[in-house]
């Protein structure tokens, strides 16, 4: 008998501008639930951005993100940091 693994996707769009702490800082939380969760099944967080290149942080830290919007069609939460957002967090949650 074959068991599929759960997997709960989490993502966390970046974009230039983006404040470090509202990333870093909702990720370490999320990978500390993903530990409690293991028996329930996988716990899948990444890093989104419109391109794999890499975001400038609002003080000049370079941070790589796992996927492009268009690799991650679905996800279980989605924690958007920070109110600049909103222009490209509409474009990727946008029924096509």
């Amino acid at each position: 008998m074959s068991t599929v693994e759960q997997q709960f996707v989490i993502a966390i769009p970046i974009y230039d501008g983006v404040d470090l702490m509202d990333v870093a800082a909702p990720r370490e939380i999320f990978s500390w639930m993903g530990e409690e969760w293991s028996a329930e099944g996988t716990v899948r967080l990444l890093l989104v951005a419109e391109t794999h290149c890499a975001v400038t942080t609002r003080d000049g830290m370079r941070v790589l993100p796992d996927a492009t919007f268009i690799q991650v069609p679905n996800v279980d939460v989605m924690w958007v940091p920070g109110a600049e957002a909103n222009k490209i967090i509409s474009r990727w949650t946008k029924e096509p």
